[in-house]
């Protein structure tokens, strides 16, 4: 598989799809704080507009092809954010994080946001690898779910 290209928009209906993938995948359930309870496309499309959420798609000859992941930024504070990323379960092993990362940052430079804060669980070192290799540093907290 090989793209020329690479893109980045805000979410859009027809990514629905997209998103309902990452929500059904094991590993994606494994490696989220929280998934949305959703009834219908609809009650998903709601939950998804609630924070600034963005695709990644490939490209062909100026053409979209399809998406290969997303992130968010949420806990928006002067100038700093949380975000987090998604690979869709087809794309992940192939490096496509890393294009996922560049979008992301780039994005955030173009919001203001100075200060980006990943939010990763400690086991899911597929993710940490990308993080780390892209000159994130670590920070480490604990939580307990009550």
């Amino acid at each position: 598989m090989e793209y020329l290209d690479f893109s980045c928009r805000r979410i859009a209906k027809r990514d629905l799809s997209f998103w309902i993938d990452v929500y059904k995948d094991s590993t994606t359930l494994d490696n989220m704080n929280s998934i949305p309870d959703f009834k219908d496309t609809n009650d998903l499309w709601h939950h998804l507009n609630k924070i600034d959420r963005y695709v990644v798609f490939s490209a062909e000859d100026g053409m979209e092809k399809e998406v290969i992941g997303g992130f968010s930024f949420y806990n928006r504070k002067d100038e700093e954010a949380t975000f987090g990323l998604v690979t869709h379960p087809k794309f992940r092993g192939l490096g496509f994080g890393y294009v996922i990362i560049d979008w992301l940052t780039d994005m955030a430079k173009d919001l203001g946001i100075k200060t980006l804060k990943a939010d990763v669980y400690s086991d899911n070192e597929a993710c940490l690898n990308v993080l780390r290799k892209k000159g994130f540093r670590e920070l480490v907290y604990l939580e307990k779910h009550l």
